[in-house]
């Protein structure tokens, strides 16, 4: 759980990096929005159209084996993995765990979308 002193400092801080901090729970949404159903929506739709490949060295082996639902799977797993970090952590810097699923989303769903319009 969060200790009283994580919760004050975070409520001390100033700038981006506090609003970011302040706002946590925003992060994990978008970290599900992109990460999650982003990049799994836009490799649904280029594995059926046969039109992309997926060239992730976990994804790759659960897909060829497990197909769209190994996929999920393995999503929701790393999703609760990296949340049960998260809940953990009771550290300011903690934030960098959605952050990065978020970033990670956003690229490989940018990334995903571009090579379904080419």
């Amino acid at each position: 759980m969060i200790s009283e002193e994580y919760s004050l400092a975070v409520s001390q801080e100033s700038g981006l990096g506090s609003t970011i901090r302040q706002n946590q729970h925003t992060v994990w949404a978008f970290a599900l929005l992109f990460y999650g159903v982003g990049d799994t929506v836009t490799t649904t739709i280029g594995l059926r159209a046969e039109q992309t490949a997926e060239i992730g060295p976990v994804a790759l082996p659960v897909i060829e084996n497990a197909g769209i639902p190994g996929l999920v799977l393995l999503k929701l797993v790393f999703f609760a993995v990296c949340y049960g970090c998260w809940a953990v952590t009771d550290r300011p810097s903690r934030v960098a765990i959605p952050a990065a699923l978020a970033f990670a989303g956003v690229a490989v769903t940018l990334w995903n979308s571009l090579m379904l319009l080419l």
